[in-house]
This record gives structure tokens, C-alpha cells and sequence, in this order.
């Protein structure tokens, strides 16, 4: 039995916990038809980080102060095949979700009681690297881009609720085979709480919990991660602005670490190429790149955070399976993709006139006016870096402070292009 635990600093607020079991009757998980694993398989390792990484990103939902009262700290209980080594390892595990959302955690690991052998279809090809994939903008121009480096011994791997058939037209349409792709989708049974929020700071977890099993199974280490600069910095336009760290050099650099302790091997590599682009510098690179009608197939990719919801930012009601045009998703696409359907134009005088739903738009155009007359990185550091942008500067090399500033320069004159002039 798993069980996921919120502790809130109020003691007057009382704990909860979430209980539920591994199988169709709590969290499960399966491939799509026609995906294969490498011939190496899924071992007890890979099957134990997949289970945590999917506890984590099903169970965040519950995520939510009670009466007032912040978290203090989750705990959370699960029992996996090879207790010892995820005890080991999970210091760099804790490390990254803290930087991801903040929220301690505490892992509490009890041994299964057998291995289960867990037995699928196998693929004997060569494969070198492979490529997270959701079907989004951003991993879509990155395989558009890179075709020279993708079209041999690369598995392209996604993670699905409703995008099954899109994943793999999108992807059939940019050129590439639909059998290299594996497929995932996982589910939480569990009917005794409603869902509470509409986070999604550990979800990149997930993803890379998924590139890191099917490299695995085929012998390699090597994983394509491909989001926007502005996004993947994670530099917010206002101080209260929780940003998602899905694709920071930091967080990448915790995962690395965790999970080659967890495995007990070496060399494993995450690669961003778009950590200087902006989405528009992004999207025009993949339409050079692919040449035909690349702007038809980005009408059929997905960004939104509140796509297939009936409600948007601050709770505004929508159309189900339309994106909102608010968020802050939305709001980048907006100054890359000209030809963009969303339901709210940020630009209207009765969306601005709320004050809580503009909010966001508000502080990304306070941000970019700023940032327009701001003269050298010294002074970007200084005024628009928060503590945990500079920091991060000191933790990885694989950040410099020059490029930071000349990109969301670049973005402040793309934003003002699309929404100030």
C-alpha cells in the first residue's frame, strides 16, 4: 500500500493521507500497443522509479493547504523492490522536488516481499538516445529541427491520456517512423477525494523517469528534453510567480545524480537545445529546418495548461479542449505562433479589467518594459534575478549569466511586438 501524507504547519490542522495499492485497483500503468522496450527489458531498479515518479505525479494533485495552513512537509510511504538502493539514493531525489515546488520531502521505502518479473515486447535495434515527446510545441520543433540526429537509433517516448493518436500523427507527419515511439499512460484509481488544484511542478519527474526506464532497457543514456529558454530558466516576471522547473539545468542536474546512484552506473546525459531560444526563435528554426508546412502541424500541438478543463486561470470558465489564451503557456505561445487558437484575448478591455485573471499579463508586461531598458547582465542580475535564479548561476556551469540576460532581452521585444504595440 502506498500512502502519501501532507503535514501542515498548523497544529490544529489535522494531517491527511492518501492510501491506495499498486495494481487496476490504485496506480497502474501500461504501454500502448506496438511499443517495445530494449532488449535489456524493465527491471526491478527501472520498475521501482517508475513507481515513485508516477506516485508523485498522480498524487500531486491532493497537493493544497488546509484551513489556512501551508505545508510543512510530505511523507511519503511506498514499498519498492530494492529498498537499500532508493534509501541511498533519495537524497538527490529530495533535492530536486524542493527545488521543483519548494515542499519538503520525506521518503519512507519498505521492502516488497518478491520481484515480479514484468515481461513486454522487445525491440533488438540499436538505440542511442532517446527523446521525450509529448505532442507539446516545444518537442515538436525540436524533432522538426534535428532531423539528421534523430532519424537513427532514437526512441521517441510519451506519455498519453487523450493524445495517443496525436503523438503519432505529429510525429508520422514530421517524417519519422510511429515504432520508434513508446508509449505510456498511467492511472490513479482513487474516488474518496476530489481533485483540489491544477498543479503541475513535478510532472517533468515523470517524464524524465520514463526517458531514463527505456534508455535503459536499450543500453543508452542519452535524453532529449526540449523546452523554450524563457520557460526552462524559470526567471519569474513578478516575485510572487511560481514558475515550473521542468527543463532547468538544475533540475536535471538532481535527477542525474539521483538516478545514477539509484542504478549504480554513470554517463547518464539530459540535453536541452532550446535553453537560449525563445519560442519564437524556437519555431522558426524547426520551420527552416522542415521546409513544408510546418505551421499546419503546429495547429495540431498542445500548450495550454488548462486545455482539456472546463475552467482556466483563477477558476474562469472555458471550453473544454481549447486552450485558455491567459495562462502563462499561452501567453508565450502567443508571441511565437501567429496563427494560435485560444478562447480569451489578454488584450481585451473586459479580461483586463479582472484584475485576477490579467494578473499574470500584468506581470509579464511590467517585466518586459523593464526589461527593455535594462542595459548589461550586471543589471539584469541585480534587478530581475530572484535568489533562486542566482543561486541556481552557482550550483551548474551550464548556466551563464550573458546568454540569461541577451535571452529574455530577445523575449521582451517579442512580447512587446505581440501585446504592447
Amino acid at each position: 500500500m502506498i500512502r502519501f501524507t501532507l503535514k501542515y504547519y498548523n497544529p490544529g490542522v489535522r494531517d491527511k493521507t492518501f492510501a491506495f495499492p499498486e495494481g487496476v485497483d490504485g496506480l497502474s500503468w501500461e504501454l500502448a500497443g506496438g511499443s517495445s522496450v530494449g532488449k535489456n527489458g524493465i527491471d526491478s531498479l527501472s520498475a521501482d522509479l517508475l513507481t515513485i515518479a508516477l506516485t508523485i505525479y498522480h498524487t500531486e494533485k491532493f497537493v493544497s493547504p488546509s484551513n489556512g495552513s501551508p505545508i510543512h512537509k510530505i511523507v511519503v510511504r511506498i514499498p519498492v523492490y530494492n529498498k537499500r538502493a532508493c534509501e541511498l539514493s533519495c537524497e538527490w531525489l529530495i533535492k530536486m522536488l524542493a527545488f521543483m515546488n519548494s515542499i519538503p520531502f520525506e521518503f519512507i521505502f519498505s521492502e516488497k516481499k518478491k520481484k515480479r518479473r514484468i515481461t513486454f515486447m522487445t525491440d533488438p535495434s540499436p538505440v542511442e538516445q532517446v527523446v521525450l515527446f509529448s505532442g507539446g510545441m516545444d518537442s515538436t520543433c525540436g524533432i522538426a529541427t534535428y532531423p539528421n540526429q534523430f532519424s537513427r537509433y532514437t526512441k521517441f517516448v510519451s506519455y498519453y491520456t487523450r493524445q495517443q493518436k496525436i503523438q503519432r500523427d505529429i510525429l508520422q507527419s514530421l517524417g519519422y517512423n510511429t515504432a520508434d515511439m513508446i508509449q505510456l499512460k498511467s492511472k490513479l484509481v482513487y474516488t474518496q477525494q476530489r481533485r483540489l488544484n491544477h498543479h503541475f511542478s513535478y510532472r517533468a519527474f515523470m517524464f524524465l523517469a520514463m526517458g531514463s526506464v527505456f534508455a535503459r532497457s536499450f543500453g543508452a543514456k542519452t535524453i532529449y528534453q526540449f523546452e523554450n529558454g524563457v520557460l526552462a530558466n524559470a526567471v519569474p516576471p513578478y516575485a510572487s510567480i511560481s514558475m515550473t522547473k521542468h527543463a532547468h539545468p538544475i533540475t536535471h542536474k538532481y535527477y542525474i545524480a539521483f538516478i545514477e546512484s539509484l542504478f549504480g552506473e554513470k554517463g547518464y546525459t539530459i540535453i536541452n537545445p532550446f535553453l537560449y531560444k525563445t519560442k519564437r526563435e524556437m519555431a522558426e528554426l524547426a520551420g527552416k529546418e522542415f521546409k513544408a508546412d510546418f505551421g499546419e502541424i503546429l495547429t495540431r500541438t498542445e500548450t495550454c495548461w488548462y486545455i482539456y478543463s472546463n475552467f482556466s486561470l483563477t477558476g474562469k470558465a472555458k471550453e473544454p479542449n481549447r486552450a485558455c489564451g491567459i495562462c502563462i503557456p499561452c501567453l508565450i505561445r502567443r508571441t511565437a505562433d501567429e496563427n494560435y487558437d485560444f478562447q480569451f484575448d489578454i488584450s481585451s478591455k473586459k479580461i483586463l479589467a479582472n484584475d485576477s485573471v490579467a494578473f499574470i499579463f500584468r506581470s509579464y508586461e511590467a517585466f518586459v518594459k523593464k526589461m527593455l531598458t535594462c542595459k548589461d547582465e550586471m543589471h539584469f542580475y541585480m534587478d530581475f534575478l530572484d535568489g533562486t535564479a542566482r543561486e541556481s548561476l552557482q550550483l551548474t556551469d551550464q548556466l551563464d549569466l550573458k546568454e540569461l540576460y541577451l535571452l529574455y532581452k530577445r523575449f521582451s521585444k517579442e512580447f512587446e511586438k505581440e501585446f504592447l504595440q
